[in-house]
């Protein structure tokens, strides 16, 4: 006898979800949501030692040119101090109950239902330190009773080389001041370098968003001279730009998601970030750890905690562009 289950009809059987059936249930998790985090996972580490991470900076003497009187007196030229900066550090935490319950069940593709969402903190706190890094400037806070501690960005540190998309110092178009939704052009990318190697830097990694990644890789077109043809044998045309050899040295561009994507004239939108890497780093007041935490009920809980602050020293020798218009820059 047919069997009926909302109108539809299964002949001779048992309709799906009755009788001894099995369910056809996959025994595994599928999760897109990215995770990867360029900046934080290449950056050196060290350690922390206080809420107030401190770094000492100093500079060199101005050159000269004069030269030294034979026989002069001995006379002590004024020596310079050296300059303390600081971060704060930031707790990233994430808190984790489950259900005994839960612990008991057989969950597809979950093994233990509470080391898999241990597993996801860890993954999301990696990610929320990397997108606090590149946040707009203005946003840390000392932390008060009831209120966080926020470590600064890296846009609050770099002062001396940060330039609006258009700006005229580092060959735009538009005024001295920038101009907002303005494309990211090969030259301006080659003037902020130039800026950050007077200053005394020496970058060597870009992070951009997706869509300004395709307009560096449009730096080469079709009919430069620069752009390779396709390979006859491999089928294979290079359409992007990894690697940019400039006139400062080598630019590795790394695409992250994480970096500031849109159009306007904010210092977080549409942003590129030229960073020297051996002077970018995240110091640990407390690394990584998961702590259980005393059952109340029936779960089991815990909590998944990192304390870290960006240290980003000689800011003279990192800079970014801010006010990248993201869409208007690509052509087809």
């Amino acid at each position: 006898m047919a069997v009926t289950n909302q109108g539809t009809t299964y002949g001779y059987g048992f309709a799906p979800g009755t009788g001894v059936n099995r369910e056809d249930l996959v025994d595994m998790i599928h999760n897109i949501d990215p995770w990867d985090t360029p900046l934080f996972t290449t950056s050196p580490k060290t350690k922390a030692y206080h809420v107030y991470h401190e770094w000492p900076e100093d500079t060199l003497a101005a050159t000269s040119t004069a030269g030294a009187i034979e026989g002069a007196d001995f006379g002590a030229a004024a020596l310079s101090t050296p300059d303390r900066h600081l971060n704060i550090t930031q707790i990233f935490r994430k808190d984790v109950a489950v259900s005994l319950t839960q612990l008991e069940v057989n969950p597809a593709g979950i093994s233990d239902m509470y080391r898999y969402q241990v597993g996801l903190g860890v993954r999301e706190i990696k990610r929320n330190v990397e997108v606090r890094a590149f946040s707009a400037p203005g946003g840390s806070a000392t932390g008060a009773s009831g209120t966080a501690r926020v470590m600064k960005s890296l846009a609050d540190f770099m002062t001396t080389n940060s330039y609006g998309a258009g700006n005229t110092a580092i060959g735009g178009t538009g005024t001295a001041a920038g101009d907002s939704a303005l494309p990211l052009t090969e030259t301006e990318m080659n003037g902020i370098l130039q800026q950050i190697y007077e200053d005394g830097g020496n970058p060597m990694d870009v992070y951009v968003s997706p869509p300004v990644k395709r307009v560096i890789s449009q730096f080469i077109t079709a009919s430069d001279s620069r752009r390779y043809a396709v390979d006859q044998t491999s089928k294979l045309m290079v359409g992007s730009i990894m690697v940019y050899d400039s006139d400062f040295g080598m630019q590795y561009i790394h695409l992250d998601r994480w970096v500031p994507t849109g159009a306007g004239s904010a210092t977080n939108d549409g942003t590129v970030f030229f960073i020297d890497r051996t002077r970018c780093r995240f110091a640990f007041l407390r690394n990584p750890r998961h702590t259980p935490v005393a059952s109340i009920g029936d779960s089991v809980r815990g909590m998944v905690l990192t304390e870290i602050t960006v240290e980003l020293i000689n800011e003279k020798g990192h800079g970014y562009i801010f006010g990248v218009s993201n869409t208007t820059a690509v052509t087809s």
